[in-house]
């Protein structure tokens, strides 16, 4: 059997299902985006471990003005969280991005209110992280070979966009039966620290969200799909 990574330092689960309230996202599909307006919407996710063993990095994005999503997998044996981005948030840090000097953002006080391990994914609460919330695509149109880009925190650099193509749905042929189920799989290059980042069709709008790869090749990675992504939004 191939060999996978999960795009982050640590690949256990530990958490389980933390509720089952049911959340009100504006999940209808706007207007093409310009692909600058979606660095607005993504974080890089850095997470103190209670064990003290260090620092994991992951990304997560706004789905409402108070919410954030991530990979459940991201959030294993938190002491804190930490979010970086390119919003105006609380605490300031300047780096290079770009050859020019921006600024990036710190805040903290973000609090976990549901994760699903079987969908590998977890909903973050952040209140005012003033961050631009994503918008959501239409998962049922997406087409082998359609044009996908996924934003994220590779190896810690943030922010960083790539760009590939559909390559099937479902994992067929690539994955085992029990991993197959509602995931997208994309040939946009990744990395560890990708995890929880959206995976955004041609026109910037949501498809899905990173979660895994293979080890041998960095050209075939999976994003939970947006249709489970809804149904762990929506479920009651």
């Amino acid at each position: 059997m191939k060999k996978f990574f999960i795009l982050l330092l640590s690949c256990l689960f530990v958490f389980s299902c933390c509720g089952t309230t049911n959340y009100n996202f504006d999940q209808s599909p706007k207007n093409k985006l310009d692909v600058h307006d979606l660095y607005n919407s993504v974080a890089k996710v850095s997470i103190t471990t209670k064990d003290g063993s260090g620092t994991l990095i992951g990304t997560a994005f706004a789905v409402d003005e108070d919410y954030l999503l991530t990979a459940a997998h991201v959030c294993v044996g938190i002491y804190e969280i930490a979010l970086l981005g390119m919003a105006d948030l609380d605490e300031i840090k300047l780096t290079f991005l770009n050859q020019e000097q921006q600024k990036l953002y710190y805040y903290k006080q973000v609090q976990i209110v549901d994760i699903d391990e079987d969908f590998d994914l977890c909903l973050l609460k952040r209140k005012n992280h003033k961050l631009t919330p994503v918008q959501f695509g239409e998962y049922s149109k997406l087409k082998i070979g359609d044009k996908v880009m996924v934003l994220g925190a590779p190896q810690g650099v943030f922010p960083v966009l790539t760009e590939g193509r559909v390559i099937i749905f479902n994992g067929a042929g690539i994955l085992p039966t029990y991993y197959k189920r509602g995931l997208l799989t994309i040939s946009a290059p990744v990395s560890g620290g990708n995890s929880g980042g959206p995976v955004f069709d041609e026109q910037g709008r949501l498809v899905g969200v990173l979660v895994m790869g293979l080890t041998s090749y960095h050209h075939c990675n999976f994003a939970t799909g947006l249709d489970r992504v809804n149904q762990f939004l929506r479920r009651k």
